[in-house]
């Protein structure tokens, strides 16, 4: 629990400061450093880590890389808080506009779905051929069904 709720804070913290990923940095090092070891009792090479921020259906274990997130969790916070902003500020009420801000929001939320499937799709593509076969089995209905039950 106390884990979920530092990685909230750290997304907060994410959406609402530009150009934070450095402030990240250790973080990333803890994970890597002390979690991964902790939970495979051994140290993990690069293609491991960025196979260990997949989501569990894709065989990885959903340990975003906090560095590599802080970039697009800003920008996405931005572009759907910027035209609110904007009303309020101008002092625009309109019911409608808020409506379509909204639909904008649904328009970010799928840009970052396809924007996080693009980048599954290249970790599995880069991935050696035994971290390959490894996904390829994963990905197979049921088959990480244990993990999250």
């Amino acid at each position: 629990k106390q884990w979920y709720q530092r990685r909230v804070r750290g997304v907060y913290l994410q959406r609402t400061i530009p150009d934070c990923e450095e402030s990240f940095i250790a973080l990333e090092r803890t994970i890597r450093e002390r979690l991964i070891p902790n939970l495979l009792g051994r140290h993990c090479s690069d293609e491991e880590r960025k196979v260990l921020s997949l989501p569990i259906r894709l065989g990885g274990m959903g340990l975003d890389n906090p560095v590599d997130s802080a970039y697009f969790q800003y920008l996405n916070s931005l572009s759907v808080t910027r035209p609110l902003v904007n009303a309020i500020l101008n002092g625009e009420g309109d019911v409608a506009r808020i409506d379509e801000e909204c639909k904008k929001l649904r328009q970010v939320c799928q840009m970052e779905e396809f924007e996080r499937k693009q980048s599954e799709k290249k970790i599995i593509c880069d991935a050696s051929p035994s971290i390959g076969r490894y996904l390829e089995l994963n990905k197979e209905v049921g088959a990480s069904s244990w993990l999250t039950a």
